[in-house]
């Protein structure tokens, strides 16, 4: 249910990313906007499983889409999440 909910409220698309265990690659179709969130750091599997490959980047842009001039600059770089 959350799955259909989620893009059809804001227009959003999630997908794990294939290679990257807790990674999603969030995409507006509408406008072209998309990133990735690394959420190892926050998944609580990684405190107990030390061989977890983690990293401090917690969001990445893909790509701006037609909102590159719409973007506040702390979007359009990297974001890195304590762990």
């Amino acid at each position: 249910l959350v799955s259909f909910m989620l893009p059809l409220l804001t227009g959003l698309d999630v997908l794990s990313h294939s290679h990257k265990k807790h990674t999603y690659r969030i995409s507006h179709a509408r406008t072209g906007f998309s990133f990735e969130l690394d959420c190892s750091n926050i998944a609580g599997t990684a405190v107990a499983n030390a061989d977890l490959d983690s990293s401090d980047i917690g969001y990445t842009p893909v790509s701006f889409g037609t909102l590159d001039a719409k973007l506040p600059e702390y979007l359009k770089e990297e974001i890195y999440f304590d762990k």
